[in-house]
């Protein structure tokens, strides 16, 4: 009985003091915007392909929260993060437009972002989607369908 108390007390003890135990494993940084970016420009196909999808799936949930009651003050932080997305993904994004493993993912997050400087790369790209993102955008080189 003695031991089995013995063990009890020293597993509290280890899972107070943050000692090793499965929940407090090592800790991986969560990728950011800026590793994402990156990763579009990765020499490896899978990785640009997952950055691409990866910052599509972020615009879209960001998207989402920005739609959401204009006094909450998640939305506000949504819309200032659409807003950084403009700066610094949508260059990134017409930057490798012309690479086919990511075309279809950045013409999303291109329409999804509305950039307007985005028009002209995104005139040049065949397809339906870059077509609709042109009308989200508002091109005026849009056509009708």
């Amino acid at each position: 009985m003695n031991s089995l108390f013995l063990c009890w007390l020293v597993g509290v003890a280890l899972a107070v003091s943050g000692g090793p135990s499965a929940l407090n494993g090592p800790k991986r940084a969560v990728p950011t915007l800026a590793t994402h970016i990156d990763g579009l420009d990765s020499p490896s196909r899978p990785r640009r392909v997952f950055a691409a999808r990866e910052l599509a799936r972020q615009v879209r949930l960001t998207l989402r929260a920005a739609n959401g009651p204009a006094q909450a003050l998640s939305t506000a932080s949504a819309l200032d993060e659409l807003a950084q997305m403009d700066e610094r993904l949508a260059p990134a994004c017409m930057r490798v437009l012309g690479d086919p493993a990511v075309s279809r993912p950045c013409t999303r997050i291109l329409g999804r972002l509305e950039t307007a400087s985005a028009c002209p790369q995104l005139a040049q790209q065949p397809g339906r989607l870059a077509r609709r993102a042109m009308r989200r955008i508002g091109c005026p080189e849009a056509g009708s369908p």
